[in-house]
């Protein structure tokens, strides 16, 4: 009996090698595309959320501090302008925010048809009732970027604050968003697209191992001769 158990350890100890290899070359795997994949999409809010800092005139923040009216021809072309940079750094939302008291308001805010059918287009000095702690703490902050979490009316969201001052001292934070669905599906794909390799390499790794248990088994024949 103990014989018989040795031998079956001994025959499936190639198989069990491989498959704990595979196992630690996948987690390895794994672990360096999400790093690298948070970095690109990490890339993408830095380059959105500056770009509509470029296009917002610091008048138009101070006169929102303030609570003052603006052009709305003026407004409108600047908001079409956001949109353009979303779609062009490949993220769903671009906007400035102030902080008036302890809320948030919109300066502005880049949208999707999505949002125009669901009544959810954000105008110049609308509240933002779903403002998180660190957004409200990167107002006049002395970190050069911070990340957050988001989950509001309009979706769950992965967020980048970057803070700024105008000349006239007023404090805003430029703000990009990517959804948090994306992350979570292209993590999902790459899973999917290991396990499949995995498993190819399974099937080529096969003979192979059926002929190291073969070597094995008449070894240990000789042995017991």
């Amino acid at each position: 009996m103990e014989k018989k158990g040795l031998k079956r350890n001994k025959l499936g100890l190639p198989l069990i090698i491989f498959i704990v290899g595979l196992m630690v070359f996948t987690y390895i795997k794994l672990s360096y595309h999400r790093y690298s994949y948070d970095e690109y999409v990490d890339q993408r809010l830095r380059s959105a959320a500056n770009a509509i800092g470029l296009i917002t005139p610091e008048s138009l923040i101070d006169s929102a501090f303030i609570n003052k009216d603006v052009e709305i021809l003026m407004y409108d072309s600047i908001q079409k302008l956001s949109n353009n940079i979303a779609e062009d750094n490949n993220v769903i939302y671009v906007y400035v925010m102030v902080k008036r008291g302890d809320s948030a308001f919109f300066v502005l805010s880049s949208f999707v048809e999505q949002d125009i059918s669901n009544d959810l287009v954000t105008r110049y000095m609308d509240p933002y009732e779903d403002a998180t702690e660190k957004m409200l703490s990167a107002f006049g902050s002395d970190k050069k970027e911070i990340f957050d979490v988001t989950i509001d009316v309009w979706g769950h969201f992965r967020s980048i604050y970057l803070p700024r001052t105008t000349e006239k001292g007023t404090e805003y934070i430029l703000c990009a968003d990517v959804r948090s669905n994306e992350i979570v599906k292209q993590q999902w794909n790459y899973l999917l697209e290991m396990v499949l390799s995995g498993l190819f390499l399974l099937i080529i790794a096969l003979p192979l191992i059926i002929s190291i248990r073969k070597i094995i088994v008449v070894s240990h024949s000789e042995e017991l001769t």
